[in-house]
């Protein structure tokens, strides 16, 4: 479970498996042993979860039991919900 999410937030986000763990100080090979069922100590899953900025424990979550994500390039800032949907909100 922990894996399948990892890559569908690696891959939302435009990134790859090993650029993202080396991006929170992990080394390539890590990702292989995730791949292979391992599962992050709990600081990495954190580290993990800060970057891509979701609730830590959507990484160990089914599909189903996770809040759906915004769509890609949706970051949540107002600048980007006026740029995105050509909202107005209200500074």
């Amino acid at each position: 479970m922990f894996y399948e999410n990892y890559i569908r937030l690696c891959n939302r986000a435009g990134k790859s498996p090993s650029a993202v763990a080396q991006a929170v100080g992990l080394q390539k090979s890590t990702v292989t042993r995730w791949k292979r069922g391992a599962l992050p100590t709990d600081a990495t899953r954190f580290k993990i979860a800060d970057y891509f900025g979701v609730p830590p424990d959507d990484l160990l979550r089914p599909p189903q039991d996770r809040p759906p994500l915004l769509p890609d390039g949706a970051g949540g800032s107002l600048d980007e919900l006026r740029a995105r949907f050509g909202m107005r909100v209200p500074d």
